[in-house]
């Protein structure tokens, strides 16, 4: 208990820290006593600092998800293409002057469509027709190389300077601009996907069991399967769609809170998203706060990330005599 305790301090504090620093500090008297800096805190402080906590906990679900149907630590939304192909599907609506909830439906059906492809062809390879994981993880990898580097070609594409910036920012991931219509689209695609998989913690936890056993029982593990990765896709792709693309998110949070809490998501999915809302929290913090000029908030965890997750691989390694 004294570890949600925890992270609920964390989460306190690095909120009341980002509401009063970033491009301009604010104080309660400030705020109090100037109707400029009163627009500046409603309007752009306070949204954004709501959207980091939501995307830092879909992010987080959204990679315990995929990790249960695949059994794979190693697995998640950026790795298997579902974050690029919903960049890319996204792009391609802002290049045709589409915007407003349409984004986040578009991001979801280009990044499912890139996950079941990545799936597919992982079974085609392997001329067995057994789902190898080690095979899985290298197809997305090449899928999303592959994407980013159509993403590249659409940037030639771009009518204007100014388009070319926000697709620029919006590859590095930013949340930077994000508002009140932003926390609409999440609460539409983004928080109802998380509820629901909240509501199946249980019988992920079934997951781990041999799918024979499963079958056995009444379970249909094709259904279940889909049904997860579906949920799991929505959250991931709408933060794809409102932020662009933010990794390690989803590959390192549910690795550090199942060394904490241990596998059951009962427990791993609640503590899951609430350290990636402190995660997320904290680098939107010092991306605003670390330089006179913001630095994407893909980028700083990115580079945050890397040497992170080696750390998490190394304490996970057993070496054999």
């Amino acid at each position: 208990m004294y570890k949600y305790f925890s992270l609920i301090i964390v989460f306190i504090v690095v909120f009341i820290l980002s509401l009063n620093f970033g491009g301009s500090d604010l104080t309660i008297v400030d705020v109090w006593n100037n109707s400029e800096l009163q627009e500046v805190f409603w309007d752009i402080r306070l949204p954004r600092v709501l959207n980091a906590v939501l995307i830092g906990c879909m992010l987080s679900v959204s990679g315990v998800a995929f990790q249960a149907v695949f059994q794979n630590p190693l697995v998640s939304p950026d790795l298997l293409g579902a974050s690029s192909g919903a960049a890319m599907g996204t792009l391609l609506l802002l290049i045709c002057g589409v915007t407003g909830i349409w984004l986040p439906v578009g991001a979801l059906f280009s990044g499912g469509v890139v996950t079941v492809i990545c799936v597919m062809l992982a079974w085609l390879i392997n001329r067995r027709g057994k789902f190898n994981q080690l095979v899985l993880i290298l197809t997305g990898i090449l899928l999303s190389s592959m994407i980013v580097s159509f993403i590249n070609i659409l940037h030639y594409f771009m009518p204007d300077e100014g388009t070319l910036l926000g697709v620029t920012s919006f590859l590095m991931g930013s949340l930077n601009g994000l508002g009140y219509h932003d926390l609409m689209l999440q609460g539409i695609f983004g928080i109802p996907a998380i509820v629901m998989l909240f509501v199946f913690a249980s019988r992920l936890n079934l997951l781990v069991l041999p799918v024979d056993i499963l079958e056995i029982q009444g379970i249909n593990t094709r259904i279940l399967f889909v049904f997860v990765l579906l949920l799991a896709s929505m959250a991931a792709c709408t933060t794809v769609a409102i932020a662009g693309i933010i990794g390690w998110v989803s590959l390192i949070i549910p690795n550090l809170a199942r060394m904490w809490v241990g596998g059951d998501h009962r427990t791993l999915l609640p503590f899951s998203a609430l350290m990636g809302a402190d995660f997320v929290l904290l680098a939107d913090l010092l991306s605003r706060t670390i330089t006179e000029v913001e630095i994407p908030i893909g980028i700083l965890i990115g580079i945050i990330g890397a040497p992170l997750f080696l750390v998490i691989m190394a304490k996970n390694i057993k070496w054999e005599a």
